[in-house]
């Protein structure tokens, strides 16, 4: 059998840096045109995380020969997508929000300490779960991971508001997609 695991395959993209992050309605088939007129976001430096947890193990044991392990049951580790997107404009709150059924009136500008604002919306408490499809793609552009099934959900942030913008953090589950794939890996010719 020949080596397939070696050192100038494994060094042809390592895959650092985060150019784009890219979000469509979930679909469980990747096309050619699945990320066309795909919604991006962006992130904060150093925020952009996919952790792929460990496996449970669960060992199936006998009551003979002292409780002898025969056999192992593995139970997929959760993928977690997670991220900071630095922004307050409303498409990214109506992109994760639901909004309220009543809406603040600014036929007139509201004055708060001399300040005009002619925008207003309002949000539920409760967030939108979405369900996406999810690229996202290499500094390089040389590789890109692609989830077809993802849980979505964000929170508002603005932990530190001298030095931090605020954001949106967002959490993703990637889930289980049937034959056709939960995780896609992309290589540029």
């Amino acid at each position: 059998m020949a080596k397939t695991l070696v050192s100038d395959a494994l060094k042809k993209d390592l895959m650092t840096g985060n150019a784009t992050i890219l979000l469509v309605d979930q679909v469980s088939v990747l096309t050619p045109d699945t990320f066309k007129d795909a919604d991006e976001m962006i992130t904060l430096k150093d925020t952009l995380s996919i952790v792929e947890n460990e496996p449970d193990k669960t060992p199936v044991q006998i009551d003979q020969d002292g409780g002898a392990t025969i056999d192992n049951i593995y139970t997929v580790g959760e993928t977690l997508i997670t991220g900071s997107c630095p922004s307050s404009a409303m498409e990214v709150f109506d992109y994760f929000y639901a909004k309220s059924v009543n809406q603040p009136d600014v036929t007139e500008p509201i004055e708060i300490k001399g300040n005009k604002f002619a925008v207003a919306s309002a949000y539920k408490a409760e967030k939108k779960q979405r369900k996406v499809s999810m690229c996202i793609m290499s500094q390089s552009g040389k590789t890109a991971i692609a989830y077809m099934n993802v849980d979505l959900f964000a929170v508002f942030n603005w932990s530190n508001v001298t030095t931090t913008p605020s954001s949106l953090n967002f959490t993703g589950s990637a889930l289980g997609n049937g034959n056709d794939g939960s995780m896609i890996i992309l290589k540029a010719e």
